[in-house]
């Protein structure tokens, strides 16, 4: 499979743009009701909460993206292609087991424990693919994972919650929007 290149990267992101424009340029065609804001497309809701916790979740999801989309290359230059899929298992799911754990703890513990797990974690994960040591690396991807699907991922969206009022849905797109750049922007640069 052949990596996309940045001239097209960046026409898909442009393309993306101007459909986002042209769906803003839809009409209402939903029934009227009182309770609802004027336009059912709104924009997503930053405040300073959603800033933090995005920001933290910006980090941990683009070590995610670094893990999958730069481990499996490094380890099958070195004969270990066939633990790729497990580094990947690793650096997504394990993060469910601390869940119940960060959901017990307040939202800014949660993300700063998570937060200072992913250091050590991306050191680990750095030393591993120079030195081709694959216990460290699939060590580093469970710590990640732990950090960023666990106390990263769930304290911020409780944070957000608490933190945006009637405002939760749109707090939750800013949210996902910060997550969703740290999983592609440091990818696209690799490319």
């Amino acid at each position: 499979m052949k990596p996309i290149s940045q001239p097209v990267f960046f026409l898909l992101l442009a393309s993306g743009l101007f459909a986002m424009f042209l769906l803003y340029q839809l009409p209402e065609t939903a029934p009227k009701r009182t309770n609802l804001p004027t336009s059912m497309l709104r924009l997503p809701y930053f405040n300073r909460e959603v800033i933090w916790y995005g920001s933290g979740i910006l980090i941990c999801w683009a070590t995610t993206g670094l893990v999958l989309s730069v481990i499996p290359s490094v380890l099958a230059t070195h004969g270990l292609a066939k633990y790729a899929g497990v580094s990947s298992m690793l650096a997504i799911s394990c993060g469910l087991i601390v869940q119940p754990i960060a959901r017990k703890l307040d939202p800014q513990v949660s993300s700063k424990l998570g937060l200072l797990i992913l250091l050590p974690a991306y050191a680990l994960l750095a030393w591993g693919t120079l030195n081709a040591n694959l216990p460290v690396i699939l060590l580093a991807a469970f710590l990640a994972s732990t950090s960023c699907y666990g106390f990263v991922y769930l304290g911020g969206m409780l944070g957000v919650a608490k933190s945006a009022g009637n405002e939760q849905a749109r707090a939750s797109a800013g949210y996902f929007l910060m997550a969703y750049i740290g999983l592609v922007y440091p990818s696209s640069l690799l490319v």
